[in-house]
């Protein structure tokens, strides 16, 4: 047979074909090194949903800390487009969904979405200040409980899951906190939860690092689990870790939307159920 007609060889220039073109168009949606935001988690499944709500949320409290800030809705792209990628799919979504102020991070995790901050369209909150102002409204009125969001943490910043880079990595943030080197800092927590890991890092190992760190900032700090001045909860994914500094964790009810909404529910004197 003569060469008329054939196929076309394969070849990775082209970046036309099956995986790598996939990865090159998600690849800046990535959770990665530097990266900082909000961390939302949500039951698996509810990323979609979750992601609305969590935008919504975030842009009202947004407009609420910084007035006269308020994002403008992003122009859809013309026609629909087939995305077979979950994690595609959740981009499109956010980039259908999100207003400018806000870019998602996948952390190809279920039950887990990244938000990020851009700070290049103008003046933005600390991803602390939106947290605290998110729950501190859930646990006084109810107002910002949620029907998907679980869970909403401060993420400062995002480094490599190990040894060598999480403690110097807590280390730097807390000491770029002005609260906490205000001598406001007595006690502390150190919460670990880990994702799709395969135990490659041990906890109680991980926990006496980071605390041996803070000890070097705070050598008069005494450890609180249940009500600290200054948590450090470490959200670790596969091979990367959110390093999220807080200073309400017991008052916040480890900053769970939903519990600080159930809290309310419960209260004396909480309107009934019709």
């Amino acid at each position: 047979h003569g060469k008329t007609g054939a196929m076309p060889k394969r070849t990775r220039s082209s970046g036309g074909w099956g995986r790598s073109q996939r990865h090159q168009t998600s690849k800046d949606t990535d959770l990665d090194v530097g990266m900082s935001g909000i961390l939302i988690t949500c039951d698996t499944h509810a990323e979609k949903p979750a992601l609305r709500e969590s935008v919504n949320v975030l842009t009202a409290v947004w407009e609420s800390l910084l007035p006269g800030h308020a994002d403008e809705e992003a122009p859809e792209k013309d026609g629909p487009q087939k995305l077979d990628d979950p994690a595609l799919e959740i981009a499109r979504e956010s980039e259908l969904l999100t207003r400018k102020h806000f870019f998602v991070a996948q952390t190809k995790c279920s039950g887990m979405v990244m938000l990020r901050l851009n700070h290049a369209v103008g003046p933005a909150p600390g991803v602390m200040s939106l947290a605290n102002a998110i729950c501190a409204s859930a646990a006084e009125m109810g107002e910002f409980s949620a029907r998907y969001i679980a869970r909403i943490l401060p993420v400062q910043a995002v480094c490599k899951a190990s040894f060598a880079a999480i403690p110097p990595t807590v280390k730097e943030v807390v000491s770029s906190l002005e609260w906490a080197t205000a001598g406001r800092v007595d006690t502390f927590a150190v919460q670990v939860k880990q994702r799709h890991t395969q135990g490659q890092l041990g906890r109680d190992e991980l926990i006496s690092s980071v605390a041996d760190a803070l000890w070097e900032l705070f050598p008069k700090a005494k450890v609180n689990i249940g009500d600290p001045s200054l948590c450090v909860c470490l959200e670790i994914v596969r091979t990367l870790c959110c390093v999220c500094v807080v200073d309400k964790w017991g008052a916040y009810k480890r900053y769970s939307l939903r519990a600080l909404s159930a809290a309310v529910t419960a209260a004396p004197g909480a309107p009934a159920a019709v």
